[in-house]
């Protein structure tokens, strides 16, 4: 073995810079962050080939002089902390002195910077942590660094990169997220010369919602504004029936600093519990106050990771807040305890108590917010707070049907499932609606069926709850799901279409709009969404158009459906195999079926029942049965008439 050596300074550089500089995401976030400790009011983020060749940030700051450049490069210098006790009291979002040593170690870097003050700024160039150049340059006041050429001098990291669109995805999520909470700051985002998006810079947490995820997502948000026991908890949280696919719309802050934490994300999810029906995740826009000295942000070098003295108290704040957004004031009952569960987490003995506490002052004082997007004093009652906006409720009643053939189960024209009003009527271009004005849809030819795949002689009994299907057929019993069965039937269309699933054009375009993260997903994999009949082209600024739709979903909901397509391509970032295609067919089929709750024809039931009781659709897509039987004796059995 050889003997105990000190490494070169090259290589500890390089070992230290490793901590920091994960991938091109982790440069732009340090580099965005020391812009908004500088006082920026706004930043503009470029990025080439996922930035992995080439990224810019520029800011409108304090800057830095002249002869400190060469320091802020030096590793561990930093404007922000001095003493020990500092890291008691951080609110600063960069502190470490890492950041720009470690980029400068594995990149070629440029900065230019002015101060207001100055005439003149400085230019300062860097590759591989060795200062190449350094003078006096002509530059508005802020600051600009250009990176390029991440990890050149160290090869072996460079193949553990993703692909480009993987990468530029990294960096739009760190973008949104520091967008989301920095609201009065105007951020513009370009990739490989197009801009992405560009928030107004207004103050409003809504305003930067609507341009960074969508007007969309921002229409179904509800405010919360909450106090209690030293920890403030404000922003936005999706409504009930605004379920999202994945959990990447979950957006948690500590005193305006992006992290991530499974405590938080318990909390939110535990006050959604019975609200969201299953594989649906709540959103939220979320920031906790918190005194500075009961979290430690100081735990991972990338300061993603957080830590707090009193893990109950932050679990029950932001639980309580969620959990009163969500019920209605006349509904809230006195106050309870929580559901958390002490065995979940470790515990310190020496916990801080919070109650009596200064408040925190500034940017990192919990905002309040009104539902129209202006800022309202934080004092107002809950009972003021409405939803931001979104569909009035509306009663549930049975859908008028001109007759009880089983076609409608194929094209749905009941309004559990037409689009919304203000949406343009669907219709095909070569085919004009009638004269009073209601879509005219192609008829489906229903398959053909021979004696051999007929179902059973049964009799259909009724419906319950609008969900299950009552039958009876010989000596047995069959509770059938209607949905999954329906779902599972449309599935098997879609798989079968050798020639391409049948397509409907549109009078009108339908506007989608996507978080962006989302959107550039969805345009660069618009080869298969238009394989499964989703037509749409790129309208930018996070917006699709809608142009074509399968004829399975002409009457349903398509811009759910390609939101919904669109966000889980997003979250996986993967390849599209044949069996990922499957799975979106299955989110089409899905969207497309007659919905639990919706009451159906005599007709539609016997179609259904027909499906499950002839074998064609003995589950659903996603692996639930679609029938339970009971025979005639175990129902005999349950009243007591066979001993």
């Amino acid at each position: 073995m050889p003997g105990i050596r000190l490494l070169a300074p090259s290589v500890a550089e390089l070992i230290a810079a490793g901590e920091v500089v994960e991938r091109p995401a982790s440069i732009v976030k340090e580099l965005v962050e020391n812009s908004l400790d500088a006082g920026a009011t706004r930043i503009q983020v470029e990025i080439k080939n996922g930035g992995v060749r080439y990224i810019r940030v520029t800011d409108d700051g304090c800057g830095i002089p002249f002869d400190e450049l060469p320091t802020a490069f030096v590793r561990h210098a930093t404007s922000k902390i001095v003493a020990a006790e500092d890291l008691d009291a951080i609110l600063t979002l960069g502190f470490r002195g890492e950041a720009l040593a470690s980029v400068a170690a594995m990149c070629r870097v440029e900065m230019l910077s002015r101060q207001p003050e100055s005439d003149m700024g400085g230019r300062i160039q860097i590759e591989g942590g060795d200062v190449l150049l350094h003078e006096r340059a002509g530059c508005p006041v802020g600051t600009t660094i250009v990176v390029r050429d991440i990890f050149y001098n160290t090869p072996a990291r460079m193949k553990f990169l993703k692909k480009d669109i993987a990468e530029a995805a990294q960096v739009s999520h760190i973008l949104e997220r520091l967008a989301l909470i920095n609201p009065g700051v105007s951020f513009s985002y370009i990739r490989d010369g197009k801009r992405l998006f560009t928030t107004p810079g207004d103050g409003l947490v809504l305003s930067a919602v609507r341009m960074v995820l969508g007007s969309d997502l921002a229409d179904g948000l509800l405010p919360v504004d909450f106090s209690g026991d030293g920890i403030g908890v404000s922003g936005f949280i999706t409504m009930s029936n605004r379920g999202r696919p994945t959990r990447a719309m979950q957006y948690f802050y500590i005193n305006g600093r992006t992290v991530q934490s499974r405590l938080l994300t318990g909390a939110l999810e535990e006050a959604y519990r019975q609200r969201l029906v299953g594989g649906r995740f709540p959103g939220c826009v979320l920031n906790l106050t918190i005194q500075p000295g009961a979290v430690d942000v100081n735990v991972h070098p990338a300061k993603t990771e957080v830590r707090f003295s009193d893990e109950r108290r932050v679990y029950n704040a932001l639980y309580s807040a969620c959990k009163e957004t969500l019920t209605p004031p006349a509904a809230r009952p006195a106050p309870a305890m929580s559901p958390f569960a002490l065995g979940d987490f470790d515990y310190s003995d020496k916990q801080q108590a919070l109650s009596g506490l200064p408040p925190l002052k500034g940017r990192m004082a919990p905002a309040a917010f009104s539902p129209d997007g202006r800022d309202r004093p934080s004092s107002a009652p809950a009972s003021d707070r409405r939803p931001v906006s979104g569909p009035a409720a509306r009663p549930t009643q049975p859908a008028a049907r001109p007759d009880d053939s089983p076609a409608h189960l194929i094209l749905r024209d009941d309004t559990g499932l037409r689009p919304p009003p203000e949406r343009p009527p669907i219709a095909a271009i070569d085919s004009p609606p009638p004269e009073d004005g209601t879509p005219e849809l192609p008829p489906v030819e229903q398959p053909a069926t021979t004696a051999q795949d007929s179902p059973p002689d049964f009799r259909v009994i009724g419906e319950l709850f609008g969900t299950y299907i009552l039958t009876e057929s010989g000596e047995d019993f069959y509770l059938i799901d209607k949905h999954a069965a329906h779902e599972r039937y449309l599935y098997n269309r879609l798989l079968d279409s050798t020639e391409g699933i049948e397509r409907q054009t549109l009078l009108t375009p339908l506007t989608v709009h996507l978080p962006k993260s989302d959107y550039a997903a969805a345009v660069a994999s618009a080869e298969e969404f238009a394989a499964m009949g989703l037509v749409f082209d790129d309208f930018g600024e996070g917006t699709l158009l809608l142009r074509e739709v399968p004829m399975l979903l002409a009457t349903g909901d398509p811009v759910a459906a390609v939101a919904e397509m669109a966000a889980a391509v997003s979250a996986y970032r993967r390849d599209i195999t044949p069996s990922y295609v499957a799975g979106l067919l299955a989110s089409v089929a899905c969207r497309t079926a007659v919905m639990a709750g919706d009451r159906s024809s005599e007709g539609e039931l016997a179609f259904i029942a027909g499906l499950v009781l002839g074998g064609e659709a003995t589950h659903c897509p996603h692996g639930r049965p679609t029938s339970r039987r009971f025979s005639r004796r175990e129902i005999e059995r349950m009243f007591g008439r066979l001993t």
